[in-house]
């Protein structure tokens, strides 16, 4: 019998009280602060939706700032965002930060190393080692797994080897077309990869 697979970045959804200040098409709902992004980080992005903030881009947004590798969520993250630091991709070469993450972005970081003092992994963490386990997809359609690029073939693997729907992580629709998603997602529920879009 033949599955169907609903692309769920069709279907809108209520938004989660504590999720990402972001609208369905990917536009910041509150006051952010921009950041212009070179080459090679628009590449981290798109491969593996990590942002590595160079000195000048962190002193840029407070003397006190000390975050350097921020993950980056889209409209399709739903769930809660406490404990963690992040940017929205909302245009090729920029992200945009919350002014409320900024402002209170050292005493996280605080609450982050007592946390690693204590032996306990903190939101932030579990943040960057879910985008690590994700399948990212690439405004080409690309897919990669920690920065490496895998195969449609690999993805059929993976999902043989975790048996379960594969979380995909795709561009926020502010970078990607929607119609042009559907189409890249269509790939793998034409062969019968389950697969769930999240992130």
């Amino acid at each position: 019998m033949r599955l169907v697979f609903v692309l769920i970045i069709l279907i809108p959804s209520l938004s989660i009280a504590d999720g990402p200040a972001i609208d369905l098409q990917g536009n910041p709902t509150t006051e952010c602060v921009d950041l212009k992004i070179s080459a090679e980080q628009q590449k981290d992005i798109s491969t593996k939706r990590v942002l590595i903030l160079s000195d000048t881009q962190m002193a840029g947004l407070s003397k006190n700032w000390k975050t350097k590798k921020i993950g980056v969520v889209s409209e399709k993250w739903r769930d809660c965002t406490c404990g963690m630091i992040y940017v929205f991709w909302t245009k090729t070469d920029e992200v945009s930060i919350p002014k409320h993450l900024v402002r209170y972005e050292k005493l996280h970081q605080d609450h982050q190393n007592e946390l690693q003092e204590l032996g306990l992994e903190s939101e932030g963490w579990h943040f960057l080692k879910f985008l690590a386990d994700s399948i990212i997809m690439d405004t080409q359609g690309f897919f990669y797994k920690n920065g490496e690029s895998i195969s449609i073939t690999d993805l059929r693997e993976e999902y043989k080897k975790k048996d379960k729907p594969l979380t995909i992580n795709i561009p926020s629709l502010a970078i990607m077309g929607r119609k042009v998603a559907e189409s890249y997602l269509k790939k793998l529920s034409d062969i019968g990869i389950p697969f769930k879009v999240f992130g």
